[in-house]
């Protein structure tokens, strides 16, 4: 999506970003569905922006390929699926005014797309139904012992009344919603320090590039906002990672000036988590680790309700049973910091070379490049 659409070289960072951010490898350390919802939501928006490019020949097979991911997605995590890319597709239709286009829908194949979507995700709901009475419950109220059927627990229970802070069992809580949007500079670390140089890239829709990073901040933006209303996990917002990774990498592909801060900044924050790790590791040089590490824990189960609430059991004695890990992360830091300033220093010796755009407005271009 990032070749094909953005640039050569674009494609690779944001993958990059996609495989080494934080927030992947902390959110799954647990069993959830969150990771292949988010692959079927992003082929979702590759397949609606391939149907509907005029110079797509194949538009059948993209709008076929949009409704499986659909309706697969749906399998996975519920109606999130579809509020997601539903979305997220309507606010970039309205901005580019296409929201009425008869072509564009008529790429989309809605008639087709809707049989093959009911196809995937509606047997097994039909039959859940069926075997599991009362049928067609609406019922805005969830309470202990209470129990209305399958249509009533799967679409009222666990969607509106979860989305509404109704839900009964009270086993989830909220994140803050300035955390909410804020996290995911930790999230997204350590290439979040990229998005000041990613904010400065051209929105316009006038070419496959512009009309990429449009559709990617419309991803972005509804999602944010459609949970900034509702109750959140830290990892709710997992579907938006490839659409943040293609911004980022676009941005760190430019190598400007922005792209250089961004590196010395990385190198600054490797060179201080590298420090602070050094500190950890003499404080506990004397301490003994007998056991498993769940000696050396607290308990906070008022805290369990958030996805990172664990967090708050380490101690510092916890961190004598993590000797080899801080090590080997000391080491990373360490060489990771010296890898960043030759980036720097070579991002440096790159920005007082001719002008990007005046090097490749000499050579072939296709529609997607900057």
């Amino acid at each position: 999506m990032g070749d094909g659409r953005l640039k050569s070289g674009r494609g690779y960072y944001a993958g990059l970003v996609v495989a080494t951010c934080v927030g992947l490898f902390l959110f799954t350390r647990i069993q959830i569905p969150d990771v292949m919802l988010t692959l079927t939501v992003c082929l979702a928006f590759w397949a609606f922006q391939r149907a509907t490019d005029p110079e797509e020949e194949r538009s059948s097979l993209w709008a076929a390929v949009l409704a499986a991911s659909l309706g697969v997605g749906v399998m996975l995590k519920g109606l999130i699926a579809l509020v997601i890319p539903g979305g997220g597709i309507f606010v970039y239709l309205v901005l580019t005014r296409q929201l009425f286009s008869r072509e564009v829908w008529k790429r989309l194949h809605v008639v087709s797309g809707a049989a093959i979507f009911l196809v995937v995700a509606a047997p097994w709901h039909i039959l859940a139904t069926l075997r599991m009475p009362p049928y067609l419950d609406f019922t805005m109220h969830s309470a202990p012992g209470e129990y209305h059927g399958f249509f009533w627990f799967y679409f009222m229970n666990e969607h509106v009344l979860r989305f509404l802070n109704l839900r009964y069992p009270r086993d989830y809580n909220t994140v803050p919603r300035l955390a909410f949007w804020g996290l995911h500079l930790v999230w997204l670390f350590p290439w979040s320090v990229y998005f000041p140089a990613a904010a400065r890239q051209n929105f316009k829709p006038s070419d496959r590039a512009g009309k990429t990073r449009l559709l990617a901040l419309c991803w972005t933006l509804f999602l944010l906002v459609f949970f900034t209303f509702s109750t959140t996990q830290e990892y709710y917002s997992m579907p938006i990672y490839p659409a943040l990774a293609l911004l980022l990498g676009g941005a760190m592909a430019r190598n400007d000036s922005w792209t250089l801060w961004g590196t010395r900044v990385l190198g600054v924050i490797s060179a201080v988590c590298a420090v602070c790790v050094g500190i950890l590791l003499y404080l506990v040089r004397g301490m003994a680790a007998p056991g498993d590490i769940s000696h050396a824990l607290e308990q906070h189960p008022e805290a369990y309700t958030l996805s990172m609430g664990h967090m708050g059991d380490l101690t510092l004695q916890s961190f004598a049973y993590l000797r080899l890990p801080l090590v080997l992360a000391g080491l990373s830091l360490s060489g990771g910091r010296r890898s960043l300033l030759d980036g720097a220093r070579h991002a440096s010796l790159s920005s007082h070379r001719p002008d990007d755009g005046a090097v490749h407005s000499c050579q072939p271009r296709g529609a997607g490049g900057f």
